[in-house]
């Protein structure tokens, strides 16, 4: 018998009763009703009240992680004819897979003999249908389509032998897969046919990476299930197999393409077919020349080497020779419903090459018929794409035929120097010492920067500090491009840029008043009205030094940012000077307690010291000894390999 306020109800009878849109799951457990209230002193109160993520179990054998501080444990015989763990979440979108009004839940009925019924849901029936809808490389994606089915019963065993707990991995495993498949399946059958002709390898590599997904949840699988290795012997041979299989499968569909391709150019259908993306359709047929020309057969060969000459005969003025940085729109992947910044004209995301790096999107709206711009956007890409230095952020490539263009650059994940120096102050130094290591880079290639400011100087995600946005004179001349919300840039100018053009004394300049922002939190004049700051930037007066500038920052400030550009400091002396700071900082901090909140801090070698209100209060040091002197130990390897290729005087980077 149900306890009396368990609002004897199940999913069946409510609309809490739904297939997930993700993977079809279909719940079937018993809930607490949020409208029935029930008595004082009733352990149902308890949960109800619960704050953030609310468990459930009828045993001691909780999932793991804590319970909440107010749930008290449910005595034994509780529902006991209904037998669940129940996870329930507040928040959407969390680890858990069903979306049931409005919130995450996800239920493992114990008591039914199937358990959670797995992928006979939404998403893999429109994967089948997505198969269907496709023009080419079809056979390839029907066997995806069959081996990513194939885990369904697998994951039912998992789900009836395991609690959710343990099993969650391989749920979000398998959900993110299926989306992955989804989205490439939509691309691929969304593409025009001189499309899938130019990123037909591409394909061909994403289809062998979802095997390789696959394979890796079914490893999981092993040894959720304890199944034995013996097993699984043949899963090497069988994937050898299947890569053969996708060679021969690859071969023939593109081989079809061509052939369809090579007809509607004979019939002169070609231009018919490609509509406004004619320069783009022959940019990146010359791409997949360049890229791919020894992975064709030789009938291949010769069939793309016609294609492209005749598409250059359709299009005018197409052939021009194509830079060494072009990417071609399906080199790279991104969600264009999650930009991290927008502006009217510009807009940026987070993105990933097809070799799997992580890179930042910039993406600039133009008028097709704006050439003056594209030429410029040309010009910066260039210019950009030739700078290699580990403090200045590199460019993988452009594109500027495409409408919107687009720059794919290297990826910050610390962020700007005002967010990072947040929580890594004891780094103050050494960003800005990497920043002046990067504009000397600019500066020795005949390269100001001309835009200096907090927001453009940036941290990587092994904190190394980074020049970026240099080259974005044709965005700043034409504002319409520029992000909304983005101060002036007469913060941060020299005196002399209000009559003249930057000069790399300028630079030296606005890196001064850098450092006054990052340490004294506010940009510089920032409460002074326009035209006022204008003037006294231009009489050569420096804005308020406030109470968080010490002295020997005050002073490297005044001296970077004079009124005459020939009494400043040269970048030389301003490295030397960031350097001894550097080295101080670094002494210091290496003195004081590290400020760290992980158990495995490389800094410290995990010699954390806790406060009064952490447990345990003594050091990780004490508590995980052996993990301690592992991390000591490795960093003081480090410094014996830095220590090692010091020759003659000489210090040779890894590079060199």
């Amino acid at each position: 018998m149900q306890h009396p306020h368990t609002a004897a109800t199940s999913l069946s009878n409510t609309a809490c009763r739904q297939r997930d849109s993700l993977t079809g799951f279909i719940l079937k457990a018993t809930l607490f009703s949020k409208r029935s209230s029930p008595p004082a002193g009733c352990p149902c109160a308890n949960i109800l009240q619960a704050p953030g993520e609310i468990r459930v179990s009828d045993g001691p054998d909780w999932p793991r992680g804590p319970k909440p501080a107010n749930l008290h444990h449910i005595p034994p015989g509780f529902c006991r004819t209904r037998k669940f763990i129940l996870h329930f979440s507040l928040r959407p979108k969390m680890v858990m897979t069903s979306v049931v009004c409005e919130a995450t839940i996800f239920a493992v009925d114990q008591g039914l003999a199937g358990g959670a019924l797995i992928g006979s849901g939404v998403l893999l029936t429109s994967l089948v249908k997505l198969v269907e809808e496709m023009h080419g490389s079809k056979e390839m994606c029907q066997d995806l389509i069959v081996e990513v089915q194939s885990l369904v019963p697998q994951l039912e065993t998992m789900l009836k032998n395991d609690n959710i707990t343990t099993s969650k991995d391989v749920l979000t495993r398998y959900e993110t897969l299926l989306r992955e498949v989804q989205v490439f399946l939509q691309n691929h059958r969304d593409s025009k046919l001189w499309e899938r002709v130019t990123k037909h390898w591409k394909m061909k590599k994403f289809v062998q990476q979802f095997y390789v997904d696959l394979a890796k949840i079914k490893n999981l699988l092993v040894l959720k299930q304890h199944e034995e290795a013996a097993n699984w012997h043949g899963g090497i041979r069988e994937m050898f197999d299947r890569y053969q299989r996708i060679d021969k499968q690859a071969q023939t569909a593109l081989s079809n393409d061509l052939h369809e391709l090579m007809t509607q150019i004979e019939k002169h259908k070609f231009i018919d077919g490609i509509g406004q993306d004619k320069y783009v359709a022959v940019a990146d047929l010359k791409k997949e020349w360049k890229d791919h020309h020894d992975m064709y057969t030789t009938p291949q060969l010769k069939q793309i080497k016609c294609i492209l000459q005749k598409a250059i005969k359709l299009v005018p003025g197409s052939d021009s020779h194509l830079e060494r940085w072009y990417l071609s729109c399906s080199d790279f992947r991104f969600d264009e419903r999650s930009p991290f910044a927008t502006g009217t004209f510009r807009s940026l995301y987070y993105g990933t090459l097809v070799s799997g790096a992580e890179v930042t999107i910039k993406i600039v709206q133009v008028d097709m018929g704006d050439n003056e711009t594209r030429s410029k956007f040309a010009k910066e890409a260039q210019k950009w794409y030739n700078l290699r230095d580990p403090h200045v952020l590199p460019l993988y490539g452009a594109n500027h035929i495409n409408s919107p263009m687009v720059f794919v650059c290297g990826r910050a994940e610390n962020g700007n120097f005002n967010e990072y120096l947040l929580t890594h102050r004891q780094k103050f130094w050494q960003v800005f010492l990497d920043a002046a290591r990067g504009l000397a880079y600019l500066h020795k290639h005949h390269i100001v920067h001309g835009n200096l400011k907090c927001s453009n100087l940036l941290v990587t995600k092994n904190g190394v500090g980074v020049l970026s946005d240099f080259v974005f004179a044709f965005v700043r001349a034409n504002s319409a491009l520029s992000l909304k919300e983005q101060a002036p840039d007469y913060f941060w100018k020299a005196p002399e840029c209000f009559s003249e053009n930057p000069r790399f004394e300028s630079d030296v300049y606005s890196l001064g008043m850098c450092i006054f922002e990052a340490m004294s939190g506010v940009k510089p004049f920032a409460d002074v009205e326009e035209e006022d700051a204008i003037n006294k930037i231009k009489k050569g007066e420096l804005p308020h030094r406030g109470g968080n500038i010490t002295d020997e920052a005050w002073n490297l400030i005044t001296e970077m940012c004079t009124r005459r550009f020939q009494d400043r400091i040269s970048l030389e002396y301003c490295i030397a000077r960031l350097q001894l700071l550097a080295e101080r900082e670094q002494e210091m901090s290496s003195q004081r307690p590290c400020e760290c909140t992980t158990h495995c801090c490389l800094e410290c070698g995990g010699r954390r010291h806790f406060t009064t209100e952490d447990t345990p209060s003594k050091p990780v040091s004490e508590t995980a000894p052996v993990l301690a002197a592992v991390l000591i130990a490795l960093k003081g390897l480090s410094k014996k390999i830095e220590d090692s290729i010091q020759t003659d005087g000489h210090t040779y980077s890894a590079s060199g």
